[in-house]
């Protein structure tokens, strides 16, 4: 049965069970995570995998599971981005491998709007890291204004690049940062060069699946400043 959300299958449709090396881990596309040894058609608890007044018995074996961010192929050939959960259990008695899929569509969707909106935006934006602030991507008037390259930045720590000035006011500011956020406030930062320049500051903790991370947004008033 095979709808949206998902597909019903019997483990005989699965690729044919294949002998892994010694020391060779299992995989998602390695046969005997999902299959298993054969049972007999009969449940964890010694049945014939049927209810007792003959209904079908569903029962899932949460030992063999394996969830993965893979796409759904439609009826037209397009592709749904989809996480589906995997795993192993009975069918009316008989093995097969249940499969829910989650239509991420709508998540993709406003991902995609982010992503447009962090690039093309003229304040200087960074993503890192929560634990160690290590830059997970920036956007392109951090690179413009500060003259860095993109491999210069991303992947790399804030504290190694020392783009903001060690003084005790960005030390209380990382604390801030790291407890909820921060809104309107004034710091200096230091370009490639070693030009100091005004900015701005506003940013937030973004929770992720397995790790949090710091959203910073930087508004150059360095013009302004200089005016006044």
């Amino acid at each position: 049965q095979e709808h949206r959300e998902g597909r019903v299958g019997r483990d005989d449709d699965a690729e044919p069970e294949r002998q892994r090396g010694e020391g060779e881990a299992a995989t998602p596309e390695d046969p005997d995570q999902l299959q298993g040894e054969s049972d007999g058609g009969r449940d964890d608890h010694g049945g014939d995998g049927r209810g007792g007044d003959g209904r079908s018995a569903l029962r899932e074996d949460r030992r063999h599971q394996v969830r993965d961010p893979f796409p759904l192929q439609r009826r037209d050939g397009g592709l749904i981005p989809a996480d589906t959960h995997v795993s192993r259990g009975t069918w009316n008695g008989s093995p097969c491998l249940f499969c829910v899929s989650k239509d991420l569509t709508a998540e993709r969707e406003a991902l995609d709007r982010f992503d447009r909106l962090f690039h093309a935006n003229p304040a200087l934006m960074a993503v890192n890291d929560l634990a160690d602030l290590r830059f997970i991507d920036v956007n392109d008037a951090f690179l413009e204004t500060l003259g860095y390259s993109r491999d210069d930045v991303v992947g790399r720590p804030l504290a190694e690049l020392d783009i903001l000035p060690r003084t005790r006011q960005r030390a209380a500011t990382l604390r801030r940062l790291r407890a909820g956020g921060i809104r309107g406030i004034e710091l200096q930062v230091r370009t490639r060069d070693g030009r100091l320049l005004d900015g701005v500051f506003s940013g937030e903790v973004i929770p992720g699946i397995d790790r949090d991370y710091l959203l910073t947004v930087m508004v150059d008033i360095t013009d302004r400043k200089r005016a006044e």
